[in-house]
C-alpha cells in the first residue's frame, strides 16, 4: 500500500476510499481442502419415572439411549484423484440421570444427582482444513481422530426456599471428563491451532446461589430483586501418553475452565412509573486458551469483567408501547491474553447501546 499511514485505526485504514489498486486490495483465496461434506444422524429413546418414597423422599429417574452417527469426508476440489479424508464416529451411549430428594423441612430439601452426558466434536474440529478465526487471525485446522467426549456429573445441593420464588442454595459437584476436546498450538512458520482430545480431566467445587426479593422497601425506591451465583472450582486433566513429549506443560487447568466464576443480576421495577430495569454483572477469572506444545508455553485469557444494562418503559397506559434501552459492555472491557506471562494478544470491542419501540396489540 502506497502513500498511506499504516499507523491508523483499523477502521480508518481499511476505509473503502483506501480500497484501489496502488492501496489495498480484496482478494478471495480458495484452499484446496475448503471444501467438505458432513452428516449427523442420532436415534434416541428415553424413559423416566418420578416416584415418592414416603413422605419426605423423592426419586427421579431416568435414562437416555443414543445411537450417534457422525460422518465428515473432506476432499480436494481441483484434484478429483485425491483420496478424501473421512472422520466418523459411530458411539451408542446410555446416558442416565438420577435425582434423589429428601424434604428436610417444607421449605428445604437436600438433592443428590448422577447423570451421564456426553459432547461431540464441532464438524469444522473433524474435517483437516485450515481456517482463519475472524478474532485474532490464527490459522486453525481440524482433526480428523477426534473422539467425542463423555462426562459423568455428581453434585449434592442444600435449597431453602424462603418464599415466592426466593432461594438459597450450596452445592458441591464433580465432573469427569473422558477424552474432553482440547484446543492446541502447533509451532512452525506461524502458528496453527489443531484439536486434540485429552485422556481424562475433572472439575470439583462448590456454588452458591441466592435469589432474593427485597419487598420491606420503602414505596418510593420501588422493588427490588438480586439472583447472584458464585462457583470456586478445581480442575486437572491427565495428558495422553502419546502427548507427553508433544505438550509443554503436563499439570494444568482444563482448557476454558475459569477457577472462579461470578454472576449477579439486579432487577429493579417501579409499576406507578411504568419502568423496570436490569443491571448484570458477570466475572470470570484467568482461564487456559490453548495449549502450548514443543516448549512453547500455555496461551491463558486474563479474567473478564462484564457489565451490561436493559431499561424498559411502557409508555401507555395499556401497555401496548414499549420503549427499551440496551446497553452492552458498558466498563469497555479490555479483552487480553498472555503467553509465558507476556502480552499476547488485546483489545476492545467497545460498548453497544440499543434503543428500540415495541407494540403488541393483545
Amino acid at each position: 500500500a502506497r502513500n498511506l499511514d499504516l499507523t491508523l485505526p483499523a477502521n480508518k485504514l481499511l476505509a473503502p476510499a483506501n480500497i484501489h489498486p496502488t492501496g489495498f486490495e480484496l482478494r478471495e483465496i480458495t484452499r484446496a481442502t475448503d471444501a467438505y461434506g458432513a452428516e449427523l444422524h442420532i436415534a434416541s429413546a428415553y424413559a423416566m419415572a418420578d416416584v415418592n418414597l414416603g413422605g419426605r423422599w423423592r426419586l427421579v429417574a431416568g435414562v437416555r439411549v443414543e445411537d450417534a452417527d457422525q460422518k465428515v469426508i473432506t476432499e480436494d476440489p481441483y484434484n478429483p484423484l485425491a483420496v478424501p479424508v473421512v472422520a466418523r464416529l459411530r458411539n451408542r451411549d446410555a446416558l442416565p440421570a438420577i435425582s434423589l430428594v429428601w424434604n428436610l423441612t417444607k421449605k428445604q430439601n437436600f438433592r443428590l444427582a448422577y447423570s451421564r452426558t456426553v459432547s461431540r466434536p464441532d464438524f469444522r474440529e473433524l474435517s483437516p482444513f485450515d481456517f482463519t478465526d475472524v478474532v485474532g487471525g490464527w490459522a486453525t485446522v481440524g482433526n480428523p481422530k477426534l473422539k467425542r467426549a463423555a462426562i459423568r456429573n455428581v453434585d449434592a445441593s442444600w435449597e431453602w426456599f424462603p418464599g415466592g420464588d426466593q432461594v438459597v442454595a450450596v452445592s458441591g459437584f464433580w465432573k469427569e471428563f473422558v477424552d474432553p476436546i482440547e484446543l492446541m498450538f502447533e509451532p512452525g512458520i506461524t502458528l496453527r491451532r489443531t484439536y486434540a482430545n485429552a485422556r481424562w480431566a475433572r472439575n470439583r467445587g462448590f456454588e452458591v446461589e441466592l435469589r432474593r426479593r427485597f419487598q420491606s422497601l420503602p414505596h418510593y425506591m420501588g422493588q427490588l430483586a438480586v439472583v447472584t451465583n458464585f462457583a470456586v472450582i478445581d480442575s486437572r486433566v491427565r495428558v495422553p501418553d502419546e502427548q507427553r513429549y508433544t505438550v509443554t506443560n503436563l499439570v494444568r487447568p482444563l482448557m476454558g475452565q475459569s477457577r472462579y466464576v461470578f454472576n449477579s443480576v439486579v432487577d429493579w421495577s417501579r409499576p406507578d412509573w411504568r419502568s423496570s430495569c436490569r443491571v448484570l454483572l458477570n466475572a470470570v477469572s484467568r482461564r487456559l486458551a490453548a495449549i502450548g506444545t514443543f516448549g512453547l508455553e500455555d496461551i491463558y485469557q486474563e479474567p473478564d469483567v462484564f457489565l451490561d444494562l436493559v431499561y424498559d418503559l411502557t409508555l401507555s397506559e395499556t401497555g401496548s408501547w414499549t420503549l427499551r434501552f440496551v446497553g452492552e459492555n458498558l466498563t469497555d472491557h479490555q479483552f487480553r491474553w498472555t503467553q509465558g506471562g507476556l502480552l499476547h494478544q488485546q483489545f476492545r470491542l467497545g460498548r453497544t447501546f440499543k434503543l428500540g419501540f415495541s407494540f403488541s396489540v393483545f
